[in-house]
C-alpha cells in the first residue's frame, strides 16, 4: 500500500492534525490522520510512541500497526468485508511480497502488520513465509540444478558435434587424397594409354604410308595383313588409309580445291559445264542430261545448305549396250567436291568413309552390290535425310557415323536392284549407247586443268550464294510436294539463280524424268481404279467386289493379271490393298437386286483426298454427267 496520505479526490480521505497535550503533564506532539469514506470519518489513524493506533469515531482503539499505510487499510476494510477465496488471494500476494521484496530483517519488522491484516496469528504467518522461502529457494536450486544439466547436455552436443565435424573434415581430407592418388594414378594410366597409342598409330602410319606405295591391286590384302599384325580393326585401317589417298588426290587437285578468286557468272559456268561434258559423254535425253549439270552445281552446296540428298541415279537397259553408264560416273567424279568412285563397298566401310572424309560417293555397278548387302540400301534411305546418324558398336562403345553426303549410283535399269522407297528418293534417268555416227572425245579417266577450274569456280559459287540457297522457296509444278518436293528444290533454286532458260528446263526435266521413272505405288494405282470404276458402276455410289476384280483384269497387259508373279488378282488380293486406308467391303443392297458384298463410295472419301486429290462428290457428278 503507498505511503501517501495526503488528501485526493479519489481515495479515502486521511489529513494530517496536531493534537495539543493536557495542561499540567509533559506536552507530547500527537500527529493524527482522519480516514475518510466518501465524507463519512470512519476514523482516526493517531501516531502515538511509534505505534500507528486506529481510532474509532467514538475514541475507542481498535488496532494498533507500526506502518500507517496498514493502519489506514485496516479502518477501511474494516467497514467493506471480503470473501474468503479474496482473502486468500491476498495472502498469498502478500507472502509473496515479503519473501521477494523484503530482507529478512524487514520481514521482521512488517511481520506483525502483516499477521493482522490478514488476521493470522504472527508464528503462524512467519511459518508460512518462511515455507514459502524455501520453496523458492527450492525452485531456484531446481532451476539452477536444470539450467546445469542443459548446459551439461549442450556441452556433450557440442563437443559431439566439433567430434563429428572433425572425423567429417578428416573423411573428406582422406576422400581427397584418395581422388588425388586416383586422379594421379589415371593419369598416369592414360598416359601410359597414349603413349602406347601414339606408338601404335607411329606403327600404323609407317606402315600405311608403305602401303600407299604399293601397286593398287595389292594394297587391300597389305591392309589386311597389318590389321592382322597389329591386331587392328581392318575396316578402320581401310578408312584412315582412305584419308591418306584423298591426301594424295587433293596434292593433285582431286580433294578440296581453293575456290575461284573473283565471283562466277552461274549461267555461264553452268553452261561450261554442259557443254564440256557433251565432248566426252552422249546424254541422249537432254531431260537427264540438264538434271546432272544442275545436280552437279548441287553438290558443292551440299554439305553446307542442303537437309535431303537424293542421288543422281544413272541406269542402263542391259549389260552389253555400251551406255557409258561407268564413263559418266568417272567424269562426276572429278567435277563434284572430294569425288570417290567405289565398284565394291561393305556396310563398314560405307559409314567409316563418309563419316571421315564425306566424299562425293560414286557407286557404280550397283544392281550386283545391293543384291547381295541388303544393309546398303537401309545405309542408302538413311543418308538421304541430313542428322540421321548410323549407330555401330566399336570395342563396346555405340559410336553414330553421318552418313550424309552426296551420291551417285550407276546400274542396271532392268535389275530391280533397289525397292520403290529408295527408288523415290532419287534423281533417275537412263543412258542409251552411243551411235556409230555420233563423235565424241575420248575421256582419259583423269584430271585435267579444265576439270580443276570448273572445281574451284563451283568452289566459289558455293562460297557466294550458299546462304541465299539455305532460304530459297522455289515455284513448284503441280503434284510436287513431300519427298518430290525434297528432291528437287535446291536444283529448282539453283537454276532460279542461274537465270536464262535453266529455270524451265530443269522444271521441264523433272517433269519428265518423274513420270517416266516413278509409278505411283500398287495402293494409289488400285485407288485410281476404283476411281474409274465408281464413273463406270451400274450402281451410284457402289461397287460390288466380283465385279470389280472382274474390270481389274480385263485389261491382259495390266499389272493386275500376274499380281506378284502369281495369277489375276483376287478379290481378296484387292481387300488386303485397301485395308491399310481403312476401306473394307461390306454388304450392299442395290435397288431391285439382292444382296451382295461390295465397296460404297463414302468409304472412298479420306483416301481419294489425300492420296489422289479426288472428292468423292466430283466422282459423283462426273458419272451423273456420263450417264445423260
Amino acid at each position: 500500500m503507498s505511503g501517501d496520505t495526503g488528501n485526493d479526490n479519489d481515495g479515502p480521505k486521511v489529513s494530517r492534525a496536531h493534537v495539543e497535550s493536557h495542561s499540567g503533564t509533559t506536552p507530547e506532539r500527537t500527529v493524527t490522520w482522519p480516514v475518510k469514506d466518501a465524507d463519512v470519518l470512519i476514523g482516526t489513524v493517531r501516531l502515538s510512541k511509534g505505534v500507528h493506533e486506529c481510532v474509532l469515531p467514538d475514541g475507542t482503539v481498535v488496532e494498533t500497526f507500526k506502518s500507517l499505510n496498514f493502519a489506514v487499510e485496516f479502518l477501511h476494510q474494516r467497514e467493506r468485508p471480503i470473501s474468503p477465496r479474496q482473502q486468500a488471494a491476498n495472502l498469498k500476494t502478500d507472502i509473496d511480497e515479503l519473501c521477494r521484496q523484503f530482507s529478512p530483517s524487514q520481514r521482521m519488522f512488517l511481520l506483525p502488520d502483516y499477521a493482522k491484516r490478514h488476521s493470522l496469528d504472527e508464528a503462524k504467518l512467519q511459518q508460512m513465509v518462511e515455507a514459502e522461502v524455501a520453496a523458492a529457494e527450492k525452485r531456484k536450486c531446481e532451476e539452477q540444478a536444470e539450467q546445469r544439466r542443459r548446459e551439461q547436455r549442450q556441452a556433450k552436443q557440442d563437443e559431439k558435434k566439433a567430434r563429428q565435424e572433425k572425423a567429417k573434415a578428416k573423411e573428406e581430407r582422406q576422400e581427397v587424397e584418395r581422388e588425388d592418388r586416383r586422379a594421379r594414378r589415371d593419369a598416369r594410366d592414360q598416359e601410359r594409354a597414349e603413349r602406347r597409342d601414339r606408338q601404335r598409330q607411329r606403327e600404323i602410319d609407317q606402315q600405311l604410308a608403305l602401303i600407299l606405295k604399293q601397286p593398287t591391286a595389292e594394297q587391300d590384302s597389305r591392309l589386311m595383313e597389318v590389321a592382322t599384325r597389329l591386331g587392328v580393326d581392318v575396316n578402320d585401317l581401310r578408312a584412315q588409309f582412305a584419308e591418306l589417298l584423298d591426301i594424295e588426290r587433293e596434292r593433285r587437285g582431286m580433294g578440296d580445291v581453293v575456290p575461284w578468286p573473283d565471283p562466277v557468272n552461274l549461267n555461264a559456268l553452268l553452261n561450261d559445264i554442259h557443254r564440256h561434258r557433251g565432248r566426252f559423254i552422249v546424254i541422249h535425253d537432254e531431260h537427264g542430261a540438264v538434271a546432272t549439270t544442275l545436280w552437279t552445281a548441287f553438290s558443292w552446296v551440299h554439305d553446307k545448305v542442303a537437309t535431303h540428298s537424293p542421288p543422281l541415279l544413272i541406269t542402263s537397259p542391259d549389260e552389253e549396250g555400251n551406255a557409258a553408264k561407268t564413263l559418266l560416273c568417272s567424269y562426276l567424279v572429278y567435277q563434284t567436291p572430294r569425288g570417290k568412285i567405289v565398284g565394291e563397298l561393305s556396310g563398314a566401310s560405307f559409314f567409316h568413309m563418309i563419316d571421315r572424309i564425306h566424299p562425293t560417293l560414286a557407286i557404280d555397278n550397283a544392281e550386283n552390290l545391293f543384291k547381295r548387302k541388303k544393309d546398303l540400301i537401309e545405309l542408302l534411305n538413311n543418308s538421304w535425310t541430313r542428322g540421321v546418324p548410323v549407330p555401330r558398336q566399336v570395342h563396346g562403345v555405340t559410336v553414330e557415323y553421318d552418313v550424309f553426303c552426296p551420291k551417285i549410283i550407276g546400274a542396271i535399269a532392268g535389275s530391280n536392284f533397289l525397292p520403290p522407297n529408295a527408288m523415290g528418293r532419287s534423281i533417275h534417268f537412263g543412258m542409251l549407247p552411243k551411235l556409230p555416227s555420233e563423235a565424241i572425245e575420248e575421256f582419259g579417266y583423269a584430271d585435267s586443268d579444265e576439270l580443276l577450274v570448273f572445281r574451284r569456280k563451283l568452289a566459289r559459287f558455293a562460297v557466294d550464294h550458299a546462304e541465299a540457297l539455305q532460304t530459297a522457296d522455289p515455284a513448284m509444278p503441280e503434284g510436287f510436294d513431300n519427298r518430290l518436293r525434297q528432291n528437287w528444290r535446291l536444283l529448282f533454286a539453283i537454276a532460279d539463280l542461274a537465270g536464262g532458260s535453266w529455270p524451265k528446263r530443269i522444271r521441264a526435266a523433272a517433269v519428265k524424268l518423274t513420270k517416266q521413272f516413278y509409278a505411283p505405288s500398287i495402293g494409289r494405282q488400285c485407288l485410281a481404279m476404283f476411281v474409274e470404276l465408281f464413273l463406270a458402276s451400274e450402281y451410284e455410289g457402289m461397287i460390288t467386289s466380283a465385279w470389280a476384280q472382274e474390270q481389274f483384269t480385263a485389261d491382259p497387259t495390266s499389272a493386275w493379271v500376274n499380281y506378284r508373279g502369281r495369277g489375276s488378282i483376287t478379290q481378296w488380293g484387292i481387300k488386303n490393298i485397301l485395308e491399310p486406308y481403312g476401306i473394307r467391303p461390306g454388304m450392299l443392297h442395290p435397288r431391285g437386286h439382292p444382296a451382295v458384298r461390295g465397296y460404297r463410295i463414302e468409304h472412298f472419301e479420306t483416301a481419294f483426298r489425300y492420296f489422289l486429290h479426288v472428292e468423292v462428290k466430283d466422282v459423283l457428278r462426273q458419272r451423273r454427267e456420263r450417264k445423260k
